[in-house]
């Protein structure tokens, strides 16, 4: 299964015969992104971008295998995670963690020097581990030496918990899966969730959880994070 937001794309094994380095990406623009993996690939996952009309590999990894004995929303699966539903962008698995973050600001907590990225991939509403890595490793506080953190996609890109370490910062309608679905899952603390969806002036999108309404969330508010994996 491929789907495609913006200019990244990402597949999740539902292929006859899953995309290789030497496929053609016609159709798609250069520089769009997928990560390839599945049991056609032996466990291998790819990371690969379109370049030229060929999909080119970056990198690959060993892929982990898949939460287990949690077929049901709200189960806890056999590693610890929970099975949290279905995607928006795809019908594909999602996990969340048993318990949220409390108190983390987008950016560094600063109020000056607001980095903003604003590109197709921080904007979309729908692939949050592509926007998650996109605020990873870059300055988010203009005025200060160095490089200052992100805190809260720095948070989950950097969690390891029940054998993976691939968690992100869910974007605005994959939160709605959770907020959906939250009685189920359980766990959650608060009233005001980042999304890894971002917004004009300096902003990133909240989910309210008591309503299920959006708002513009200044970055240096300390919001609640709840990491997901697909």
């Amino acid at each position: 299964m491929i789907f495609a937001i913006g200019v990244l794309i990402f597949s999740e094994s539902a292929l006859s015969q899953e995309p290789t380095p030497v496929d053609s990406c016609a159709g798609y623009v250069d520089g769009a992104v997928m990560r390839s993996g599945g049991p056609e690939l032996n466990g291998e996952s790819y990371l690969l971008r379109c370049s030229g009309g060929s999909w080119m590999e970056i990198s690959s990894s060993t892929v982990p295998p898949s939460p287990a004995n949690c077929p049901n929303i709200g189960d806890v699966c056999d590693d610890g995670s929970v099975y949290a539903g279905l995607s928006p962008d795809g019908n594909v698995p999602m996990y969340t963690t048993p318990a949220d973050a409390s108190g983390l600001p987008w950016n560094n907590g600063n109020t000056s020097g607001v980095v903003n990225l604003y590109t197709a991939t921080t904007l979309s509403p729908t692939v949050g581990e592509a926007s998650t890595e996109s605020f990873i490793g870059v300055d988010s506080d203009s005025g200060t030496g160095g490089v200052q953190p992100f805190q809260a996609p720095e948070y989950c890109y950097n969690l390891d918990a029940h054998g993976y370490q691939d968690w992100y910062v869910p974007a605005r309608d994959e939160f709605f899966v959770l907020y959906d679905n939250q009685a189920s899952i359980g766990g959650f603390g608060g009233r005001y969730y980042w999304t890894s969806t971002e917004i004009e002036s300096d902003a990133m999108v909240y989910v309210d959880l008591d309503n299920r309404s959006t708002g513009s969330g200044m970055k240096r508010f300390g919001n609640i994070v709840r990491c997901v994996r697909t």
